[in-house]
C-alpha cells in the first residue's frame, strides 16, 4: 500500500512538473515574440491601463483556479492556466529589452539549479516546514511593502536588501509548496479527475515561485544592454 501511494504521488508530482515546463516554455516564447512586434510594444509599455488589466485578469485567474477548482471542469482550468502563462509572458517581455541574452539565459539556469536543489532538499528532509513557510510569506509581504515605500524613497540599499530577502523567501517557499502539494496528493490520489485538476493548480503555485525567483535573480545579477 505504501509503495502504491508513493508511486502515485510521484506520478502526480511529475504531472505538475510537466505543466511547469510547458508553462515556462510558453511564457518565454511569448516574451521573446512580443518584442518583435512594434505595435504590441507600444501598447504594452505606454498604456498603463493595459498593464493594469493584465494584472487584474492574472489575479482573477489565480483566484478562480485556487478557490473554485472543484467546481470548474478540467478544460476551463487548462484554458485559464494557459491564459495566465500568455499574460505573464506579455508582462515580463521587457526583460528582452533591458537585459542581454546571456544574462537572461544564465539567470534562468541559476534559477533552475536552485529549483532542483530545493526539490532534492524537500525529498530528503522529513520535517514539516509549515512554520518556516509562513515566515517566508511574511518576509515576502514585508519585501513588497518595502518596495512600495522605496518607490518614494528611491534607495538602492533598500532594493538590495529586499531583493535578497525575497530570493531567500521564494527559495524556502519552493520546499514548503512541494510539501503542501504532496499532502494534497495523498488525499486525491484515487481520483483521476482531481489529479488532473490539482496537477495544474500545483504547477501554477510552483510556476509563480519560479518566475518570481527568476526575475529577482535577473534583477540582481543581469547585465543591462
Amino acid at each position: 500500500m505504501k509503495k502504491y501511494l508513493y508511486y502515485n504521488i510521484n506520478k502526480y508530482i511529475n504531472k505538475i512538473y510537466s505543466w511547469i515546463l510547458f508553462g515556462l516554455l510558453i511564457t518565454l516564447f511569448i516574451s521573446w515574440y512580443i518584442i518583435k512586434i512594434p505595435f504590441f510594444l507600444e501598447i504594452i509599455f505606454f498604456n498603463k491601463l493595459f498593464l493594469l488589466t493584465i494584472l487584474v485578469v492574472q489575479l482573477l485567474n489565480i483566484f478562480l483556479i485556487s478557490n473554485l477548482i472543484n467546481k470548474i471542469n478540467i478544460n476551463s482550468i487548462m484554458l485559464m492556466y494557459i491564459l495566465y502563462l500568455i499574460l505573464t509572458g506579455i508582462s515580463i517581455s521587457n526583460i528582452f529589452l533591458i537585459y542581454n541574452y546571456i544574462s537572461i539565459i544564465i539567470s534562468f539556469l541559476i534559477c533552475n539549479i536552485i529549483f532542483l536543489i530545493m526539490n532534492y532538499i524537500e525529498y530528503i528532509i522529513e520535517n514539516d516546514i509549515t512554520k518556516i513557510g509562513n515566515i517566508s510569506l511574511i518576509l515576502i509581504v514585508g519585501s513588497v511593502i518595502s518596495t512600495i515605500i522605496n518607490i518614494i524613497l528611491k534607495s538602492s540599499l533598500i532594493i538590495f536588501i529586499t531583493s535578497y530577502i525575497s530570493i531567500l523567501s521564494f527559495t524556502i517557499l519552493i520546499v514548503w509548496d512541494i510539501q503542501k502539494l504532496k499532502e494534497i496528493g495523498k488525499n486525491i490520489i484515487n481520483n483521476n479527475e482531481k489529479i488532473k485538476k490539482y496537477s495544474i493548480l500545483g504547477a501554477l503555485i510552483l510556476y509563480l515561485d519560479f518566475i518570481n525567483l527568476y526575475l529577482l535573480i535577473l534583477k540582481l545579477s543581469g547585465n543591462k544592454k
